[in-house]
């Protein structure tokens, strides 16, 4: 299976407990893959809380379920730019990174 395969499998799922936000990042570079990192902790240290990318013209959220950097995700996707599929209003910065990355606001 390609890296691009193993993402693509990965982004159907709505959780995982086999990859972490960091592993999900190296995945996604590895194919080459444009994500955007974010999060910061109450410290204001960056802690890699979440990346966003762009497949196929769909958003996905890979975010930590708790905080700590080893912790399984979530996954959530969106197809507008402003809600994910489960409904959930995507915060300001959220939309600008997706914009950034191609996805188109519909």
């Amino acid at each position: 299976m390609t890296t691009v395969a193993a993402i693509k499998q990965l982004s159907k799922q709505s959780s995982s407990t086999s990859i972490t936000v960091l592993g999900m990042i190296q995945l996604l570079n590895d194919a080459g893959i444009k994500n955007i990192p974010m999060g910061y902790d109450s410290w204001g240290s960056f802690s890699y809380s979440q990346t966003l990318y762009v497949v196929e013209n769909i958003g996905y959220i890979v975010r930590r379920k708790h905080d700590s950097k080893n912790a399984s995700v979530n996954i959530l996707n969106t197809k507008d730019c402003l809600r994910t599929e489960c409904g959930k209003q995507l915060r300001e910065n959220e939309i600008k990174a997706f914009k950034a990355l191609g996805l188109a606001l519909k």
